[in-house]
């Protein structure tokens, strides 16, 4: 099972099944409001769909990047990365998404941009943890600045290794950078903060 989390600047939800057909192949595309067959709204469960290819739900949360994305089914791109997938959604979509860096500081994120660049991004730190907005952070020292650029827009992203367990890509979330042998789960390489000067 391929599965995708990321963060969109988009208004229409719709436009993301154009994005995602382009972004793995398949046409048959199933969109829903709500997560994990629920509609958060209404607070019931969903029926269970027929099967399709792929299945997209979202959540409106608040700010910029509000719309709450989950792409996910079987079959499709088994060796797609977050990275890769989230950078051909943002240019199919026209508009920036965010996904996870894998850090376990909860307001740190990558954003993929409409031109392929990925930054390093910081959200701002509040009282409400739904407010999905940018923040900027300057302190002098390149490796903890906000924006930054960690990948140009024409760099090559790796694709997952056939032979790398699933669960190094699709397990748990936290950061293994300190684990010998494990690429990032994000870019299934090294980690991108390593690259910065």
């Amino acid at each position: 099972m391929s599965s995708f989390h990321f963060h969109a600047d988009l208004y229409f939800p719709a436009k993301l099944i154009d994005a995602v057909r382009a972004a793995t192949g398949e046409q048959d595309v199933f969109l829903r409001k709500g997560w994990n067959v629920a509609d958060p709204e209404a607070q019931e469960m969903h029926e269970s769909p027929e099967p399709h290819a792929a299945y997209i739900e979202w959540y409106r949360r608040k700010g910029r990047f509000s719309l709450d994305v989950h792409v996910y089914g079987r079959n499709f791109a088994p060796r797609e990365t977050s990275a890769r997938f989230c950078r051909a959604m943002a240019k199919g979509l026209g508009s920036a998404v965010l996904f996870s860096d894998c850090s376990p500081f909860g307001y740190s994120y990558f954003s993929a941009e409409p031109d392929g660049s990925i930054w390093a991004q910081l959200l701002i730190i509040g009282d409400d943890d739904d407010v999905m907005d940018l923040d900027r952070y300057d302190e002098g020292n390149i490796k903890t600045r906000f924006p930054r650029m960690v990948f140009r827009a024409n760099e090559e992203l790796p694709q997952r290794s056939p032979s790398d367990p699933d669960s190094w890509t699709h397990g748990d979330t936290d950061c293994h950078r300190t684990v010998e042998g494990r690429p990032c789960r994000v870019f299934a390489g090294p980690c991108p903060r390593d690259r910065i000067p």
